[in-house]
């Protein structure tokens, strides 16, 4: 393009009452026959020969089409084109004249399109020539714009604000002067600077309504709406909007309708209107279907995509986000592809699906990045921090919040800027380190205040007070949370302003002074189901339950707290995953603890008993209640009742023993151990303990952690393995005189009947059958042990028990893998487990998998063909991550790795979970012959890992260990336990239990013997 050519807005060809001179003028028009371009656009050619010495403008305009204006030099070289900024007209200074002519051509640049036009060829008086300087500043500011980092967009608005300068020389007002000062808002706006924003927007109302220009006055109403919206002020939005409406659709303008549209919808959702904003948005998606406008059309889509999302409505939220995507893609919008995008990653993680979500927000990026859209970058990336937040990848998760900071400040996103300090912040809060997090949220707070963006401003002083709430500092968490709540009552964030309340009331509850807490928690709770915030309100009634609680209202608090339960169950959750579900009901779990209390000072122990059970293992009996909904015979567990677990210790005549240790409120140390015992003669009995009274010398955590460090400790010395069995008797003991002194006379005499433990927290660890009276005899010597997650639980696996005898009858009598050398990582060759399979094998009429037959594919498909489920080999488990809990195979060739739990050759927790999820197992039990199979992430759920995955896939009984165990002395137990159970016919615990006492007599101590447990059904 040539360098003495510039385009030119002109609304007219003169201004003031200095004249122009108009050298030649055309009326022609553009139709079928003319030229046309090998794709149809029709076009006229004017020769054009010119011989003044000054400047000469080239201008066209009409009202049939939107024109454009090409410019050739004699030899037919494009030298400049234009279509400038409007529909109705286009135009081209040419500044040095050449003498060899040039060509200009009339067209509308689209394919097909006709019209009548008026070109004419000016000679521009001292005031256009001022016009025209200024309208080149705003030409080249919006291209300046367009790039879109903070350097152009900072000197976008000094080329604005010149052109606008240029304006005021000669007292121009026209259309071109409201769209820069509309420019510069947005400018302003995208910085975080909404005063500075609003100020030019309110500079532009009165000039187009001088131009009674409706069109002009309702975008700048549109605008003045958004900053409003951003500052958390939903109303005045909302009144904006409704008059740029009106004014709009005075105007005709159907494309700023939909817009504006779309604004109201927006706003009524902020407000948690999601209904009425559905109405609105359905009605821009009707409008831009009339207009064949796919762009917006898109837009329109993702909206009620977002709407369904705040209603909950997840999979409808998903449906639209995807038609949105098509479209997107179908007209080649790549940045709304990339929005898109995002969205659908929102909602994936909002299931639960992080490795989905991740997936999502990775295409969006890539094409974030491509588009050179570094603001949606930094959004995406963001988001990306956040689902690596979730899940506990702290580090990582903070690198990507540091970027995304590192992108707003590029862009000069300043509202940007402080939303992610305060995720930084949170970030820090949740890892403990409160003075990074105090540092964080003040940068946040205080270029919040720089912005005006006072919503965000009232969520960064509760967060600050949270802080010093958690610091102990109760008067700096006040004074936070007060001027929190006089903002949030200014800006009419009524959701901020309950939770604000409550946060209140927390303080008044830490000092005591119950009366006032009464009171910040009954305006919250108003406040609370006024706007329908479900959450809020079932935690609210929890914080009512606990003062009442404090001030020994048992019956006041158990009404408050049921309610608070009853409200959070009701939460729809079927839409999270599993591991998700898991950590929402934990997040309650003490509700559940302080209930069961609140029950027992009543002397109602037969409903705290059912409190209790509908505390545990919520997600597992939900998950199992859906995975095998489709089977006949299944009957869906469902809120438990005294006389349903009854009728379960009934059915198989076991006694149950239900454990529920009572924690503080910060859950870090147990209060009381409550004993619930079920007869299968349908009597229930409960005994306690208090921790600060009966076992005030006791510290009961570190008991549990001493006991397990002697029990599998080993010494080559006898004098240091005299000293270690002492210690092992002394700790065993002394869990016995805890855990089943205050219940020995409600177990049954005959050691045949099956005794089933349901341990809670901590006690998932305790090895039951190594526990020691003062006699010296062990539980097992009296007792047929097993251990569940939940009653309820126990009555799913009964029913995978009879699901197993409608089985098919060509499965395979067993799968028994055994020492599958070599592993990943040089770990240790297992002899004794190849022993123990091939002797596994003969008794049951097999040929196990040794060594590299051990291949994880070969294993994954015959998993669902065998009766019986064999490991003898390496396991590891993870204590932060249950699921990633492994059992070890053959390792692949050359896939070693460092890293034991991200290995090739083993197959994980997570794997069982989703591989057998529609396809579930077949095999009546799965025996863990490993190290520390039991072991895992301890949650409000039992323990996540390997054996609870096993029974989600439909495993009714699974032996696993609770400690690294010995090669030699588990081959034995192994193989012992099978010929009880195969050849002398007896029931899985029972051949369990004889399989210990034999082993005990040749390896007495219980580090040998006493590590397995099994889950489950007994026979």
């Amino acid at each position: 393009m040539a360098t003495n050519t510039q385009f030119f807005f002109l609304s007219c060809p003169a201004h003031g009452e200095e004249q122009v001179e108009i050298i030649d003028s055309v009326t022609g028009e553009l139709e079928s026959g003319d030229l046309s371009s090998d794709n149809g656009v029709i076009f006229d050619l004017y020769p054009l020969e010119l011989t003044a010495d000054q400047p000469v403008l080239i201008y066209l305009e009409s009202q049939d089409f939107d024109p454009y204006l090409i410019l050739m030099d004699a030899e037919g070289n494009k030298l400049d084109e234009n279509d400038d900024l409007y529909d109705t007209d286009a135009s081209i200074l040419i500044n040095q004249i050449d003498p060899q002519g040039y060509g200009v051509i009339v067209t509308s640049n689209k394919p097909g399109v006709t019209g009548e036009y008026k070109l004419q060829i000016i000679l521009p008086n001292a005031s256009q020539l001022i016009e025209i300087q200024g309208h080149q500043s705003l030409i080249q500011a919006e291209a300046t714009m367009k790039e879109g980092s903070k350097e152009s967009l900072l000197q976008a608005i000094e080329l604005f604000k010149q052109g606008l300068a240029f304006y005021g020389q000669i007292n121009i007002i026209n259309r071109e002067t409201i769209f820069a000062l509309n420019r510069l808002g947005t400018i302003y706006s995208n910085f975080g600077e909404n005063s500075q924003a609003l100020a030019y927007y309110e500079q532009a109302v009165p000039l187009a309504q001088q131009l009674q220009d409706n069109a002009l006055e309702g975008a700048t109403f549109n605008n003045i709406g958004s900053i409003y919206n951003a500052l958390g002020d939903r109303q005045t939005a909302i009144n904006y909007y409704q008059r740029a409406l009106a004014l709009v659709r005075k105007a005709g303008d159907k494309t700023e309708e939909m817009t504006t549209i779309n604004n109201l919808g927006v706003a009524y959702d902020n407000l948690g209107e999601s209904e009425k904003a559905l109405q609105y948005y359905a009605e821009a998606l009707a409008l831009g279907k009339s207009l064949n406008d796919m762009e917006m059309m898109g837009t329109s889509l993702s909206n009620i995509g977002l709407a369904y999302n705040n209603l909950g409505e997840r999979d409808k939220a998903l449906e639209y986000y995807q038609e949105a995507l098509i479209l997107s893609r179908s007209v080649g919008d790549r940045q709304g592809e990339a929005v898109r995008l995002n969205n659908i990653a929102l909602i994936y993680d909002g299931f639960g699906e992080k490795d989905k979500a991740l997936e999502y927000y990775i295409q969006s990026l890539i094409i974030a990045e491509a588009v050179g859209d570094q603001s949606l970058q930094g959004s995406v990336i963001s988001n990306v921090a956040l689902v690596l937040d979730g899940l506990g990848q702290k580090a990582q998760a903070l690198e990507y919040y540091q970027q995304a900071l590192a992108l707003a400040r590029l862009v000069g996103d300043r509202s940007g800027e402080g939303i992610r300090l305060n995720n930084i912040a949170l970030l820090y809060d949740s890892i403990g380190e409160k003075d990074q997090a105090l540092d964080y949220y003040k940068q946040a707070l205080k270029l919040t205040r720089e912005t005006g963006d006072r919503l965000v401003e009232g969520a960064i002083l509760s967060n600050i007070g949270y802080v010093y709430d958690g610091l102990g500092q109760m008067d700096q968490a006040m004074d936070y949370y007060q001027q929190a709540l006089v903002l949030r009552r200014e800006i009419k964030d009524r959701d901020g302003e309950g939770l604000t309340l409550n946060n209140i009331g927390t303080i008044y509850y830490a000092r005591q002074d119950y009366t006032q807490a009464l009171n910040y928690y009954e305006q919250a709770l108003a406040l609370s189901r006024a706007v329908k915030n479900v959450g809020l309100e079932a935690t609210i009634l929890s914080n009512i339950g606990y003062v009442e609680f404090d001030q020994r209202k048992y019956d006041k608090s158990t009404l408050f707290l049921t309610q608070a339960i009853d409200l959070f169950e009701s939460i729809n959750s079927e839409d999270l995953s599993d591991e998700l579900k898991v950590s929402y009901f934990d997040t309650y779990l003490y509700n559940y603890f302080r209930l069961q209390e609140s029950l027992i000072a009543q002397n109602q122990p037969a409903l705290a008993l059912e409190i209790a059970e509908r505390g545990r293992a919520r997600a597992l009996v939900e998950l199992l209640n859906k995975r095998f909904a489709q089977d006949a015979n299944f009957i869906p567990s469902e809120k438990p009742t005294i006389a349903a677990l009854k009728k379960i210790a009934g059915d198989r005549q076991s006694t149950l023993v239900t454990y529920a240790l009572i924690p503080t409120q910060d859950l870090s140390a147990p209060l009381k151990l409550y004993v619930y015992v079920i007869s299968p003669s349908g009597t229930m009995e409960f005994r306690q303990m208090d921790f600060n009274q009966d076992l005030k010398d006791v510290d009961f955590v570190e008991l549990l952690q001493t006991t397990r460090q002697s029990v599998t400790r080993r010494s080559p010395s006898d004098i240091i393995a005299r000293r270690t069995a002492q210690e092992v008797s002394a700790s065993l003991q002394q869990l016995h005189q805890i855990l089943i002194d205050p219940i020995a006379d409600l177990l049954p005499k005959n050691a045949n009947a099956p005794v089933i433990f349901i341990p809670q927290g901590a006690l998932f660890g305790i090895p039951f059958p190594a526990l020691q009276d003062s006699d010296g005899q062990y539980l097992i010597d009296k007792h047929t042990i097993l251990t569940a997650p939940s009653i309820q639980v126990l009555a799913q696996t009964a029913q995978q028990k009879q699901r197993l005898q409608q089985r098919a009858s060509n499965l395979s009598p067993a799968l028994v893998v055994g020492n599958p050398y070599p592993y990943p990582d040089n770990l240790d060759n297992l002899e004794n487990a190849a022993n123990e399979a091939k002797q596994i094998g003969q008794l049951l009429g097999v040929q196990p998998l040794i060594g590299k037959q051990a291949r994880e594919e070969t294993v994954l498909a015959q998993m669902p063909q065998a009766e019986v489920l064999h490991f003898a080999t390496h396991a590891s488990f993870d204590e932060q991550n249950g699921l990633e809990s492994a059992i070890y195979l053959t390792a692949e060739a050359g896939q070693n790795n460092n890293d034991l739990l991200n290995t090739p050759g083993r197959i994980t927790a997570a794997e069982i979970f989703h591989h057998f999820e529609t396809n579930p197992l077949h095999a009546n039990i799965a025996i863990l012959s490993a190290c520390d199979t039991g072991q895992g992430e301890i949650t409000g759920d039992g323990v996540i890992g390997l054996s609870r995955s096993l029974i989600a896939a439909g495993v009714p009984s699974i032996l696993v260990s609770l400690w690294s165990v010995d090669d030699a002395s588990t081959e034995k137990l192994m193989t012992q336990f099978y010929q009880e159970w195969q050849q002398q016919g007896l029931g899985k615990a029972a051949a369990l239990r004889q399989a210990m006492l034999k082993l005990k007599q040749e390896y007495p101590e219980p580090y040998y013997w006493g590590a397995f447990t099994l889950i489950g059904e007994a026979d």
